[in-house]
């Protein structure tokens, strides 16, 4: 099978500013949010917003997450993830489109309605949700961000996971924090270690892939 087919694009090419690793041990001996921004504000300068704050701006933009390396970012979101605690939700949603190198019509030829799925295309879904990524609880804009960018004329996907394991809630962090920019509404960041695809179900020119992980 074509190598296109096992590529699993965990993350965007943004790179990491600060020694995510460092911060890291930091964080694992802090317990409260007072402690977590005393430690962040203690290195604040006019061009520098803190180790925590400013790695996440660096890290993420708009429903995109991070670097390369996602073993490097995960424990860094666990520990953020565990000071601010998370809500439960039962879904979490991602739009996206296919990536380019997969044409424009690949699940129109590759994926037959009310038939079994295919292997290849379930490794293409399965690659493309896997890793650390932000999500949504919000069906409306996981759906409105799939049609983003039309003029890649590539397919819209919709994933949707049940019980998803959260790993920061952007919906809590903007709640007790004055730093806004570091997170959005209604964003979830979750990482995929091994997501399966279970059913696809076209809706107009939409495919709501549901997976497990």
């Amino acid at each position: 099978m074509d190598k296109r087919f096992y590529i699993r694009r965990a993350m965007t090419d943004l790179e990491p500013h600060s020694d995510i690793s460092q911060i890291v041990e930091d964080l694992k001996g802090i317990r409260t949010l007072k402690s977590l921004w005393a430690y962040n504000d203690q290195y604040r300068t006019a061009n520098y917003d803190g180790p925590v704050l400013q790695t996440l701006k660096n890290l993420r933009f708009p429903w995109g997450v991070l670097s390369k390396d996602t073993e490097k970012l995960y424990p860094l979101f666990k520990e953020l993830g565990r000071i601010y605690k998370t809500k439960k939700y039962p879904l979490a949603y991602r739009g996206v489109r296919l990536p380019k190198v997969y044409g424009t019509k690949f699940l129109a030829i590759n994926f037959i309605p009310g038939e079994p799925i295919s292997l290849e295309v379930k490794q293409v879904l399965e690659n493309l949700a896997y890793g650390l990524k932000s999500w949504t609880y919000a069906k409306d804009i996981a759906t409105n961000f799939s049609l983003r960018s039309e003029e890649s004329k590539t397919e819209s996907v919709v994933f949707v996971i049940q019980n998803p394991k959260v790993l920061l809630d952007g919906d809590v962090f903007k709640a007790k924090e004055k730093y806004y920019m570091a997170m959005e509404d209604t964003e979830l960041v979750l990482c995929l270690r091994d997501p399966k695809v279970l059913s696809i179900d076209k809706v107009k020119n939409i495919y709501y892939v549901t997976i497990i992980d």
